[in-house]
C-alpha cells in the first residue's frame, strides 16, 4: 500500500508539473567531462542510490539506465537523458510491511547532481602546487589564495634573507586572512538565508560583500529547489489525503444503505417473502462494503504516518543545516583571530627590519597562465575574480627586475 502511495504522488506530480526540471544552481551551465562525479537516487528506492564517475570515454553507468553518454552535457542535460530512460522502468522494492513488490520507477522521482568536479591543479610560483576540489564559482583570486598565496624565495644576498623570508611569509598570511574572512562572509549570509521563505533582497545581501551575494544567490537557488520538491512531495499527499478521506466517506454511506437492505431481507425472509439466498447476498454486499472501508482507513492512516515524517525530516534538515554552518562560523573565527595575530607579530618584525621600504624595492609582478582543456589559454598578471573552470591549471611565474616592468600591464 505504501507503494501505491508513492505511486500515486509520482503520477499527480507529471500532471501538475510535467516532465522537465527548473534547470537552476550554481552547476547548471557547466559541462561535465571525464573524471566529474555524479550521485544518483531515486525517492522511494534507496537500493538504487549511487555515485558514478565519468570514464575516459565520456560514460558512467547508473541503475537502470545503464551505460550513459554524459562528456559534453550539463547536469540538467544529462538528468532529462536519464529521466527519460528510466521513466516506467520495474524496480523490486521492500514496503513497511517488509513485503517485496514491483513499482514502476517515474524520472520525475530522479534526483541527479554532481557530487565533485574534476580538480584544478596550480603549479610554479605559489605557496602549494597541486590540486585543488573544484566548486562552482570558485575564482583565480580564490584558488590562488587556498594556495597560500603568490610567492617564492628570492635569489637575494644572504643578508636579507631573514627580511624576504618575512616579507613573503606575511604575504601568505594576509591571503589567508582574506580567504577566510571571504568565507566568513559567507557562511553568514548562508546562515540568515536558512529557513527563510524568500532569498534577501540586493541590498541585505550586498552588506556582505560581491563574492558573498554571489554564493547566497547560488544557494539560494539550490535551496528553493530542494524546497519545492519537497513542497511537492508534501502537497500531493495531501491532496491524495483528501481523495482517500471522501472515498472512506462514500464507503460509510454505502454501508449504511447495504445494511438496511440486510435488515429488509432478514424481515422480508422471516416472515416467508424472500428467499434465505437474498439474504445472504445482502450479507456478502455488506462484508464487501465494510472491507473496502476497513482498507481505505487503514491506507489513510499510512498515508498520515507518511505525511507526518515527511514534514519532520525537512524539518530536521534545515536544523541540521543551521547547526553545521554555526560550527563553521566558530571554527572560521578562530582561524581568522588566529591568523590576525601573526599577521600583527609579522608587521612589527617587518618594522623592526625596516623592511617595507626594502620589500617595496624588489616586489615582482607574476605572470599567470590558465590552461583549459579545448580551449585557448587565458594570460594575466593581475590578480583577479576570472571565473574558473573544473580541469584547469594555472601556471604561476616571477618576473624581476627589468622583466617585470615589460610584464606589467600599461596604464
Amino acid at each position: 500500500m505504501w507503494l501505491s502511495v508513492v505511486s500515486v504522488a509520482a503520477a499527480l506530480f507529471l500532471m501538475s508539473a510535467g516532465t522537465g526540471r527548473p534547470e537552476t544552481g550554481p552547476d547548471s551551465g557547466l559541462v561535465l567531462a571525464p573524471g566529474d562525479t555524479v550521485s544518483y537516487a531515486v525517492i522511494g528506492a534507496p537500493e538504487l542510490t549511487t555515485v558514478s564517475t565519468i570514464g575516459v570515454n565520456g560514460r558512467l553507468q547508473l541503475p537502470l539506465a545503464g551505460w550513459v553518454d554524459a562528456a559534453g552535457l550539463t547536469i540538467d542535460g544529462l538528468r532529462r537523458q536519464v529521466a527519460s530512460r528510466i521513466s516506467g522502468s520495474p524496480v523490486r522494492t521492500v514496503g513497511p510491511d517488509g513485503q517485496e513488490v514491483w513499482r514502476q520507477i517515474s524520472g520525475d522521482l530522479l534526483f541527479l547532481t554532481v557530487a565533485a568536479y574534476r580538480p584544478i591543479y596550480l603549479i610554479g610560483d605559489v605557496r602549494e602546487n597541486g590540486e585543488q576540489p573544484y566548486r562552482p564559482g570558485l575564482t583565480l583570486r580564490q584558488a590562488v589564495a587556498r594556495a597560500g598565496g603568490l610567492g617564492m624565495p628570492l635569489d637575494i644576498p644572504e643578508s636579507g634573507t631573514q627580511l624576504i623570508t618575512l616579507s613573503a611569509e606575511r604575504d601568505v598570511v594576509a591571503g589567508e586572512v582574506d580567504f577566510v574572512k571571504a568565507t566568513l562572509a559567507r557562511l553568514e549570509a548562508d546562515l540568515a538565508a536558512v529557513g527563510t521563505e524568500q532569498p534577501d533582497d540586493a541590498a541585505g545581501a550586498a552588506a556582505h560583500g560581491e563574492d558573498a551575494a554571489r554564493w547566497l544567490d547560488a544557494r539560494n537557488a539550490e535551496r528553493q529547489l530542494s524546497r519545492g520538491n519537497s513542497e511537492l512531495v508534501v502537497r500531493q499527499m495531501n491532496n491524495r489525503l483528501q481523495v482517500l478521506q471522501e472515498l472512506l466517506r462514500t464507503h460509510q454511506a454505502n454501508l449504511g444503505i447495504e445494511q438496511e437492505a440486510l435488515e429488509r431481507a432478514q424481515s422480508l425472509a422471516d416472515r416467508g417473502l424472500t428467499p434465505a439466498s437474498n439474504v445472504t447476498e445482502a450479507r456478502r454486499a455488506v462484508l464487501q462494503v465494510s472491507m473496502q472501508a476497513l482498507e481505505t482507513s487503514g491506507e489513510i492512516h499510512r498515508l498520515q504516518l507518511d505525511l507526518a515524517r515527511t514534514s519532520d525530516e525537512v524539518a530536521r534538515l534545515q536544523q541540521s543545516q543551521r547547526a553545521e554552518l554555526l560550527e563553521q562560523i566558530v571554527t572560521s573565527t578562530a582561524s581568522l583571530r588566529t591568523l590576525e595575530r601573526r599577521l600583527a607579530a609579522l608587521d612589527q618584525r617587518l618594522a623592526a627590519l625596516g623592511g617595507q621600504h626594502i620589500v617595496s624595492q624588489i616586489k615582482p609582478v607574476y605572470r599567470i597562465e590558465i590552461h583549459r582543456p579545448g580551449s585557448a589559454g587565458i594570460e594575466t598578471t593581475q590578480l583577479s575574480d576570472i571565473p574558473l573552470l573544473p580541469g584547469d591549471v594555472l601556471e604561476v611565474e616571477t618576473i624581476y627586475g627589468s622583466a617585470a616592468g615589460a610584464a606589467a600591464p600599461s596604464q
